[in-house]
Protein backbone atom coordinates (compact mmCIF):
# COMPACT_ATOMS: atom_id res chain seq x y z
CA UNK A 1 0.00 0.00 0.00
CA UNK A 2 2.82 2.35 0.70
CA UNK A 3 4.64 1.76 -2.42
CA UNK A 4 1.63 1.29 -4.44
CA UNK A 5 -0.41 3.49 -3.75
CA UNK A 6 1.11 6.65 -1.71
CA UNK A 7 4.46 6.24 -3.75
CA UNK A 8 2.49 6.07 -6.91
CA UNK A 9 4.80 2.54 -7.40
CA UNK A 10 2.22 0.10 -8.84
CA UNK A 11 3.92 -0.71 -11.78
CA UNK A 12 7.46 -0.41 -10.84
CA UNK A 13 6.60 -2.30 -7.20
CA UNK A 14 7.32 -5.69 -8.70
CA UNK A 15 10.56 -4.27 -10.32
CA UNK A 16 11.47 -3.29 -6.98
CA UNK A 17 10.49 -6.57 -4.70
CA UNK A 18 12.06 -8.64 -7.77
CA UNK A 19 15.97 -6.55 -7.24
CA UNK A 20 15.16 -7.19 -3.13
CA UNK A 21 14.56 -10.94 -4.09
CA UNK A 22 17.78 -11.09 -6.27
CA UNK A 23 20.32 -9.34 -3.79
CA UNK A 24 19.04 -11.66 -1.25
CA UNK A 25 19.71 -14.87 -3.23
CA UNK A 26 22.57 -13.44 -5.18
CA UNK A 27 24.05 -12.81 -0.98
CA UNK A 28 23.35 -16.29 0.22
CA UNK A 29 27.03 -16.76 -1.46
CA UNK A 30 28.52 -15.13 0.98
CA UNK A 31 26.62 -15.47 3.76
CA UNK A 32 28.45 -18.19 5.46
CA UNK A 33 31.69 -16.19 5.99
CA UNK A 34 29.76 -13.04 7.26
CA UNK A 35 28.27 -15.37 10.05
CA UNK A 36 31.43 -17.33 10.75
CA UNK A 37 33.51 -13.66 10.97
CA UNK A 38 30.78 -11.91 13.29
CA UNK A 39 29.39 -14.69 15.06
CA UNK A 40 25.71 -15.89 14.96
CA UNK A 41 24.52 -13.68 17.24
CA UNK A 42 26.43 -10.72 16.28
CA UNK A 43 25.61 -11.23 12.32
CA UNK A 44 21.72 -11.53 13.82
CA UNK A 45 21.60 -8.38 15.96
CA UNK A 46 24.15 -6.91 12.65
CA UNK A 47 21.74 -7.18 9.95
CA UNK A 48 18.78 -6.21 11.94
CA UNK A 49 20.76 -2.69 12.83
CA UNK A 50 21.43 -2.37 9.54
CA UNK A 51 17.39 -2.54 8.68
CA UNK A 52 16.78 0.10 11.69
CA UNK A 53 18.89 2.38 9.76
CA UNK A 54 18.24 1.72 5.83
CA UNK A 55 14.82 1.15 6.39
CA UNK A 56 13.46 5.26 7.35
CA UNK A 57 15.85 6.57 4.79
CA UNK A 58 12.27 5.54 2.30
CA UNK A 59 11.02 8.49 4.11
CA UNK A 60 13.72 10.52 2.39
CA UNK A 61 12.45 9.47 -0.94
CA UNK A 62 10.29 11.24 -3.31
CA UNK A 63 7.23 10.32 -4.87
CA UNK A 64 6.76 8.98 -8.24
CA UNK A 65 9.07 7.46 -10.65
CA UNK A 66 11.98 9.60 -9.68
CA UNK A 67 11.60 6.96 -6.46
CA UNK A 68 13.00 3.96 -8.10
CA UNK A 69 16.65 4.45 -8.15
CA UNK A 70 16.92 5.65 -4.82
CA UNK A 71 14.65 2.91 -3.91
CA UNK A 72 16.80 0.67 -5.28
CA UNK A 73 20.01 1.72 -3.87
CA UNK A 74 17.63 1.21 -0.52
CA UNK A 75 17.24 -2.36 -1.30
CA UNK A 76 20.85 -3.58 -1.99
CA UNK A 77 21.56 -3.56 1.86
CA UNK A 78 17.84 -4.57 3.19
CA UNK A 79 18.40 -7.75 0.44
CA UNK A 80 22.08 -8.93 2.09
CA UNK A 81 21.34 -7.79 5.41
CA UNK A 82 18.03 -10.25 4.84
CA UNK A 83 19.88 -13.32 3.59
CA UNK A 84 22.59 -12.63 6.59
CA UNK A 85 19.30 -12.40 9.29
CA UNK A 86 17.77 -15.57 8.26
CA UNK A 87 20.77 -17.53 8.22
CA UNK A 88 21.97 -16.41 11.67
CA UNK A 89 18.47 -16.86 12.89
CA UNK A 90 18.69 -20.72 11.82
CA UNK A 91 21.86 -21.08 12.79
CA UNK A 92 20.76 -19.70 16.34
CA UNK A 93 17.86 -21.69 16.64
CA UNK A 94 20.36 -24.66 15.93
CA UNK A 95 22.31 -23.49 18.84
CA UNK A 96 18.99 -24.01 20.92
CA UNK A 97 18.28 -27.30 19.92
CA UNK A 98 21.97 -28.55 20.65
CA UNK A 99 21.74 -26.90 24.39
CA UNK A 100 18.27 -28.81 24.55
CA UNK A 101 19.66 -32.05 23.74
CA UNK A 102 22.79 -31.42 25.83
CA UNK A 103 20.40 -30.24 28.59
CA UNK A 104 17.62 -33.39 27.99
CA UNK A 105 19.53 -36.15 26.22
CA UNK A 106 16.11 -35.74 24.03
CA UNK A 107 16.40 -34.80 20.21
CA UNK A 108 13.75 -32.65 19.95
CA UNK A 109 14.76 -30.80 15.98
CA UNK A 110 11.58 -31.62 14.39
CA UNK A 111 9.72 -29.97 17.72
CA UNK A 112 11.43 -26.69 17.55
CA UNK A 113 11.55 -26.49 13.23
CA UNK A 114 7.88 -27.13 13.79
CA UNK A 115 7.03 -24.15 16.13
CA UNK A 116 9.36 -21.28 14.61
CA UNK A 117 7.77 -21.99 11.31
CA UNK A 118 4.43 -21.72 12.49
CA UNK A 119 5.13 -18.55 14.59
CA UNK A 120 6.86 -17.12 11.58
CA UNK A 121 3.60 -17.79 9.69
CA UNK A 122 1.28 -16.90 12.15
CA UNK A 123 3.04 -13.51 12.79
CA UNK A 124 2.54 -12.62 9.30
CA UNK A 125 -1.05 -12.26 9.63
CA UNK A 126 -1.54 -10.28 12.41
CA UNK A 127 1.53 -8.10 11.34
CA UNK A 128 0.08 -7.09 7.97
CA UNK A 129 -3.81 -6.68 9.95
CA UNK A 130 -1.96 -4.53 12.28
CA UNK A 131 -0.88 -2.06 9.29
CA UNK A 132 -3.44 -1.91 7.40
CA UNK A 133 -5.62 -0.96 10.66
CA UNK A 134 -3.18 1.86 11.74
CA UNK A 135 -3.38 3.26 8.07
CA UNK A 136 -7.08 3.09 8.51
CA UNK A 137 -7.68 4.55 11.66
CA UNK A 138 -5.23 7.43 10.90
CA UNK A 139 -7.70 8.38 7.95
CA UNK A 140 -5.69 6.46 5.48
CA UNK A 141 -8.01 6.07 2.22
CA UNK A 142 -6.16 4.46 -0.92
CA UNK A 143 -6.43 6.12 -3.72
CA UNK A 144 -7.88 9.43 -2.60
CA UNK A 145 -6.49 12.67 -1.36
CA UNK A 146 -5.67 11.74 1.76
CA UNK A 147 -4.14 14.51 4.52
CA UNK A 148 -0.91 14.92 6.72
CA UNK A 149 -2.61 13.05 9.25
CA UNK A 150 -3.50 10.32 7.17
CA UNK A 151 -0.33 10.41 5.55
CA UNK A 152 1.64 9.79 8.47
CA UNK A 153 -0.62 6.99 9.62
CA UNK A 154 0.56 5.11 6.53
CA UNK A 155 4.00 5.80 6.78
CA UNK A 156 3.79 5.25 11.42
CA UNK A 157 2.42 1.49 9.85
CA UNK A 158 4.98 0.88 7.35
CA UNK A 159 8.36 2.31 8.05
CA UNK A 160 8.33 3.86 12.05
CA UNK A 161 7.32 0.91 13.92
CA UNK A 162 8.61 -1.83 12.14
CA UNK A 163 11.99 0.33 12.99
CA UNK A 164 11.11 0.21 17.02
CA UNK A 165 10.23 -3.17 16.21
CA UNK A 166 13.63 -3.96 14.84
CA UNK A 167 15.43 -2.07 17.28
CA UNK A 168 13.63 -4.01 20.11
CA UNK A 169 14.40 -7.17 18.40
CA UNK A 170 18.22 -5.87 18.33
CA UNK A 171 18.40 -6.01 22.17
CA UNK A 172 17.01 -9.94 22.67
CA UNK A 173 19.31 -10.89 19.60
CA UNK A 174 22.18 -9.49 21.53
CA UNK A 175 21.22 -10.74 24.61
CA UNK A 176 21.28 -14.45 23.55
CA UNK A 177 23.25 -16.07 26.06
CA UNK A 178 24.89 -18.37 23.79
CA UNK A 179 27.36 -17.28 22.33
CA UNK A 180 30.23 -19.10 20.25
CA UNK A 181 32.63 -20.07 23.70
CA UNK A 182 29.11 -21.93 24.82
CA UNK A 183 27.86 -23.57 22.19
CA UNK A 184 31.58 -25.19 21.20
CA UNK A 185 31.55 -26.60 25.01
CA UNK A 186 28.14 -27.69 24.33
CA UNK A 187 29.49 -29.48 21.44
CA UNK A 188 32.54 -30.85 23.01
CA UNK A 189 29.92 -32.46 25.66
CA UNK A 190 27.27 -34.00 23.33
CA UNK A 191 30.42 -35.09 21.22
CA UNK A 192 32.02 -36.52 24.60
CA UNK A 193 28.59 -38.33 25.98
CA UNK A 194 28.04 -39.63 22.36
CA UNK A 195 31.90 -41.32 21.95
CA UNK A 196 30.74 -42.59 25.83
CA UNK A 197 27.51 -44.47 24.64
CA UNK A 198 29.35 -45.78 21.49
CA UNK A 199 32.22 -47.25 23.60
CA UNK A 200 29.35 -48.58 25.58
CA UNK A 201 27.25 -50.62 22.98
CA UNK A 202 24.43 -50.40 20.65
CA UNK A 203 22.30 -50.46 23.38
CA UNK A 204 23.44 -47.86 25.39
CA UNK A 205 23.88 -45.55 22.22
CA UNK A 206 20.76 -46.22 21.33
CA UNK A 207 19.46 -44.96 25.09
CA UNK A 208 22.33 -42.42 24.73
CA UNK A 209 20.58 -40.51 21.64
CA UNK A 210 16.82 -40.89 23.27
CA UNK A 211 17.65 -39.29 26.43
CA UNK A 212 16.86 -42.82 28.73
CA UNK A 213 20.32 -43.87 29.31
Amino acid sequence: LYFTDYMGLAQQYVLIMLALGVVSLVSLAAVPAVVSWLGKRRAWAGSMLVGVLVLPLVLLVPRGPAAVLPLMAIVLPIGFTNAVGAVAALSVLGDVIDYDTWRTGSRRAAVYAGVITFVVKLNAIPGGAAALMIAGLMGYQPGAHNGPQAVLGLKIAYVIAPSILYALSIVFAWLFPIDRRRQQIIQRRLEAREARAALAGPSVAVLATTGLE
